[in-house]
């Protein structure tokens, strides 16, 4: 099996697009480290911009480089959405509730909470109602993810987008599983071609 990559969006410390990533990998150069500019995804309306949490804007805008980049209408693909956390940040934000006697949830940072929050903003705000799969599988996420868009690839016959994900959790929780910085990357996939292994 052979598979293309038509777009990529990556965006991590240092690196926001494809120039940034070649120019780290070939050449040694990189932006500031220390930092990762998540940016602003364009898909969504200003309300959805306000409402998305870091971790989703973070996933969106790796996705929007890579279909922008495919020049495939972001409407026409099928979507898997893989993070091996979620986001840390509105988990830890209802833990903190749920300590207070109050515990007064907001329905904003509840309905962020879902696993599958990212692959929802990016369907509403592309229009997108095509299939759409999110999924967590701890350390083995991205083969996880890889494995499913392969098999889908295969299936249908179809582009498909693939956005891999995940942001630091805040402390005391990033304790559980340290990231060092956010970082996304996505890619608009396509069979390439099928070699059957003769029997």
């Amino acid at each position: 099996i052979s598979f293309q990559v038509d777009g990529l969006g990556v965006v991590g410390p240092g690196i926001s697009g494809r120039g940034a990533l070649e120019a780290l990998l070939f050449r040694g150069h990189a932006g500031s480290l220390d930092s990762t500019d998540i940016g602003t995804p364009e898909v969504l309306s200003p309300r959805e911009r306000r409402r998305a949490s870091p971790t989703v804007r973070l996933a969106l805008s790796a996705a929007s480089e890579a279909v922008r980049e495919s020049g495939r209408a972001a409407d026409t693909l099928p979507m898997v959405f893989a993070s091996s956390l979620g986001d840390g940040t509105i988990l830890n934000e209802l833990l903190e509730v749920l300590v207070d006697p109050a515990r007064h949830v907001s329905p904003t940072r509840f309905h962020n909470s879902v696993h599958n929050a990212a692959l929802a903003y990016w369907s509403i705000g592309t229009a997108n109602r095509l299939a759409g799969t999110s999924l967590a599988a701890h350390d083995f996420t991205f083969g996880a993810a890889l494995l499913k868009s392969a098999a889908q690839l295969v299936a249908e016959h179809c582009t498909l987008l693939l956005v891999v994900y995940d942001h630091p959790f805040p402390a005391p929780l990033d304790r559980t599983r340290p990231l060092l910085a956010p970082f996304a990357a996505a890619f608009v996939l396509y069979l390439a071609a099928l070699r059957l292994i003769p029997r």
